[in-house]
């Protein structure tokens, strides 16, 4: 499972995995949402420039985001997945209550919007990545 590091901050590290291409994302613990929306922003250009079919998305150690970000991320993944036949989004279940509804609340939204992503929840990263590596 090796995986090039595109961006590193305190709260955010993007990975860039050939096998499966998708995007690792890696998010640390505040989210405020000026800061969350710009990082979906910076995701969505990168997402564009190496052309991913998919979201690796571990939320383990993340707090929670408003619903505000969870509808502006869903908007931006709807538009990107739209342009495609199928995009794939691969959860780890967070421990945190507020992380978790936070997740659960963002996948019905996506869902709701776009017929071509399909989300899976996971109980390791190891299963979320093998599945975002099948064909």
């Amino acid at each position: 499972m090796e995986r090039e590091v595109v961006f590193e901050e305190k709260n955010l590290r993007l990975e860039y995995s050939e096998n499966g291409n998708y995007l690792c994302l890696i998010w640390g613990l505040h989210t405020p949402e000026p800061y969350f929306k710009s990082k979906i922003d910076e995701i969505m250009k990168i997402s564009e420039e190496r052309n991913v079919s998919g979201f690796y998305v571990d939320t383990v150690n993340n707090k929670g985001i408003s619903p505000g970000s969870q509808e502006y991320a869903a908007r931006k993944v709807e538009e990107y997945a739209n342009k495609r036949e199928l995009f794939k989004q691969a959860f780890v279940v967070p421990p945190d209550i507020f992380s978790k509804f936070s997740v659960e609340s963002y996948s019905k939204k996506v869902q709701d919007y776009s017929g071509n992503v399909v989300l899976q929840f996971f109980d390791s990263e190891t299963a979320a990545c093998a599945w975002l590596e099948e064909n």
